[in-house]
């Protein structure tokens, strides 16, 4: 299953809790793809990407999605995400996540 498909049904689902796309290669432009699913999505607890190739661009991405349902007020469910080291828990939302990652 590609990328373009992961969004799509991310898009569309609204039972999915964990998605674990550890180890997948993906990059930068993989994750902003990846994101355009995550915009809308209200199910999603937990999202795995740890092993992936992505830097602070995808970061920015993935943050810019976070910001967005922040500032939309929009449901969101999403309450961890793994990257790396870095396990990102509720209270993030607040502030943000990456802000260990992205100063």
């Amino acid at each position: 299953m590609g990328i373009d498909n992961i969004t799509s049904f991310l898009k569309n689902n609204n039972t999915l809790k964990y998605l674990d796309i550890s180890f997948n290669f993906l990059d930068d432009k993989a994750l902003e793809i990846l994101c355009e699913g995550l915009k809308t999505n209200t199910c999603l607890r937990v999202l795995n990407l740890l092993g992936n190739n992505f830097g602070d661009l995808g970061l920015n991405y993935l943050a810019n999605v976070l910001q967005h349902k922040c500032d939309s007020k929009i449901n969101t469910a999403l309450m961890m995400i793994k990257i790396g080291d870095i396990s990102c828990t509720e209270p993030v939302f607040e502030r943000f996540i990456i802000e260990g990652v992205m100063s």
